[in-house]
């Protein structure tokens, strides 16, 4: 959905790392990578 990818670009710009998404069925189901 747009609304997580949105989501997830706000997270990484404030970690500043990269997130990927490793799987997503739903999006809460989503599990997501962030390098540490």
């Amino acid at each position: 959905p747009r609304e997580l990818k949105t989501y997830l670009d706000r997270i990484s710009k404030e970690m500043r790392a990269p997130i990927r998404i490793v799987s997503v069925g739903r999006a809460r189901d989503a599990t997501i990578h962030i390098p540490a």
